[in-house]
């Protein structure tokens, strides 16, 4: 069975529209696909046109979650054949305080000598194609970027060496860099914490799937190993994702996770522009080279009828 349960379209934070996704998948012959856009469900259109297709599909989405105990942002992908309106409310309210979030970010860092309007920003970003409510803290980066006094006032801040505009992003906008705690606005309760995301598991025989992992645990593999109790036991986290991206090592570790805790294991890209591959996305519905086709399909028949819509 050929799938991709993880990538992003329009509707959140990338480029392809679902018709697009869809047409892809029919010309690769992807049985079985889910889009996971940050914190917005599949829509019912995409779930009729992937019937028409006969493309099987879900209710699916990528939900920015919040380890408070251990102030860790990570993300969960969840699949069902339905997804309450409870739970679309949580999701909502998190792009809500998003929205909030990127208002006062942009607003403290002018209170920090940049020059930023946050009306020109938005119109910025629609100019080069960003919704309002997917925008996020790399976008303002860009944005910063963008303008020239901008950039000597980094220069300046980063003692008259160069500094590019990622580099930028991750030092000053990104939580636990050397400049976070002096450039970085934050909401609390922003994202919702693990406790909320539970009883969004415990809804439904629903997957919920930890996104990434070989991206998510900054400490690698003991990391992941040392953490992953914790999210099973306690948080209900019930799978794992072998990410295009993840080395030998890593699925050995996610499949011996598999065994351990008796985890379901989902799968793939992450793709935000269909035909693009970077070095944190593979292209929609690209294999992982050190698992077969064979050991991906009997992974997936696991769960796949408690999910699969049509």
């Amino acid at each position: 069975m050929n799938i991709d349960m993880h990538f992003h379209s329009n509707i959140s934070d990338w480029k392809n529209n679902h018709s697009e996704h869809i047409k892809s998948a029919s010309k690769n012959e992807l049985d079985f696909i889910a889009m996971t856009d940050h914190d917005k469900v599949s829509p019912s259109l995409f779930k009729k046109q992937c019937s028409d297709s006969w493309i099987y599909t879900c209710d699916s989405v990528e939900i920015s979650a919040r380890n408070t105990r251990l102030n860790k942002s990570l993300h969960l992908t969840l699949y069902a054949r339905q997804i309450s309106y409870k739970t679309k409310e949580i999701l909502s309210n998190t792009i809500s305080k998003k929205i909030l979030l990127i208002k006062k970010q942009i607003e403290f860092l002018n209170q920090k000598w940049f020059t930023l309007n946050y009306d020109d920003f938005l119109k910025y970003s629609l100019k080069n194609g960003r919704k309002i409510d997917a925008l996020n803290k790399f976008d303002i980066a860009t944005y910063v970027y963008h303008i020239e006094h901008n950039r000597k006032f980094v220069l300046y801040l980063n003692g008259w060496i160069e500094l590019n505009m990622i580099d930028f992003y991750s030092r000053f906008l990104k939580r636990d860099w050397d400049m976070y705690s002096e450039y970085w606005y934050e909401i609390e309760e922003y994202e919702p914490n693990l406790e909320t995301c539970k009883q969004i598991q415990r809804e439904c025989n629903w997957i919920l799937s930890i996104a990434h992992p070989n991206m998510t645990f900054k400490w690698w593999i003991s990391e992941f190993n040392s953490s992953l109790r914790e999210y099973v036991e306690k948080w209900w986290v019930n799978a794992i994702e072998i990410n295009s991206k993840a080395t030998k090592e890593w699925i050995q570790a996610i499949l011996e996770a598999r065994e351990k805790y008796n985890l379901y294991v989902t799968f793939w890209s992450d793709n935000h522009n269909i035909w693009y591959t970077d070095e944190k996305h593979w292209d929609y519905g690209e294999l992982n080279p050190y698992i077969s086709k064979k050991q991906v399909s009997e992974l997936f028949n696991e769960y796949s009828h408690m999910i699969i819509w049509n």
